[in-house]
């Protein structure tokens, strides 16, 4: 970007000194690199948040909400879906699994799966209450806390989220929402939908505030409201046909903003689509070059900057 028209060869040559230098300390950074205008509020280096299960490390920023009680129904489902998609419990699911199959062989897998939205949690509730160093994973065990924040807005992922209720009225909207499925096909299995509430659930804790944030959704039927064109791979959903499910929450660090845009093209097999573009979160940038190569080169080139100093 020129800055200043009066000089432009200086605006060029700073450019590219700035590029070059970006390139140069790209590798010795992390993964993904935010630019100032677009970065989270600031965090300690080391808080309590470091200490907590991994499902708490992902809190939220926006003040405020609206308190709310969820349905008993609601409020089980809620946590069920947090206990199993915590990465500290993955072998006690492996264990009721095992436990399940074993118990219910003659069982078909969805009605295993039921079972275990159903009992999962009063089975870990009695299988850590007694359990020596797991502190933490008892308060998890032990469910949410009564009243629960309802947001409109949340920023994650690198994208600010709104409900669908944000934008009545407006021609933008940040509503639109991508989950990755547990298998694909080949082409692909994702689910898109639209967000519309954003759900605050704490835990009780002795080594800090232990928050989760949901995003509920409505989501396109995968079957008539989901088509990907075998030569594009392009993605197109059909706003009226939507699934009446059950599975409505996915974890707000689960979720990939995407917005729905109609084609300029009246024909008919294109009537009722919309298109589905994935968006990139702005000032993100993600490195194809893997970290621990540039970690192998510094051992080759420490010699070197001792010969320097030397």
């Amino acid at each position: 970007m020129i800055k200043n028209k009066g000089k432009v060869e200086g605006s060029i040559i700073q450019a590219n000194l700035v590029d070059e230098l970006a390139n140069y300390c790209s590798p010795y950074l992390e993964p993904t690199i935010r630019e100032p205008h677009n970065f989270t509020p600031n965090i300690p280096c080391f808080s309590s948040i470091d200490l907590q299960l991994s499902i708490f490390r992902h809190p939220l920023f926006e003040k405020g909400g609206k308190d709310i009680v969820l349905s008993d129904k609601d409020r089980d489902k809620a946590h069920t879906y947090i206990l199993l998609n915590c990465e500290e419990l993955h072998e006690s699911v492996w264990l009721f699994d095992k436990e399940l199959i074993e118990s219910f062989s003659n069982y078909d897998e969805a009605t295993l799966d039921n079972m275990k939205d159903e009992e999962f949690a009063k089975w870990l509730q009695r299988h850590v209450i007694n359990a020596p160093n797991k502190e933490q994973l008892i308060d998890l065990a032990q469910g949410p806390l009564t009243y629960v924040k309802s947001h409109k807005v949340y920023f994650v992922n690198g994208c600010k989220f709104h409900t669908q209720t944000t934008y009545d009225g407006r021609v933008t909207r940040n509503s639109g929402v991508c989950a990755k499925g547990a298998s694909y096909n080949e082409y692909e299995n994702d689910y898109y939908g639209l967000l519309d509430e954003i759900l605050e659930l704490e835990y009780h804790s002795t080594i800090g505030r232990c928050v989760v944030v949901l995003f509920k959704c409505t989501w396109f039927d995968t079957v008539r409201g989901i088509r990907v064109d075998p030569k594009t791979h392009m993605v197109d959903v059909k706003p009226m046909a939507t699934r009446c499910v059950d599975d409505s929450l996915i974890l707000a660090s689960q979720a990939q903003q995407v917005y729905y845009t109609s084609y300029p093209s009246k024909s008919k097999e294109l009537k009722g689509w919309l298109a589905v573009v994935k968006t990139t979160p702005r000032g993100v940038y993600e490195l194809d070059q893997d970290i621990s190569e540039i970690e192998d080169d510094d051992v080759h080139m420490e010699p070197f900057f001792q010969r320097m100093k030397e």
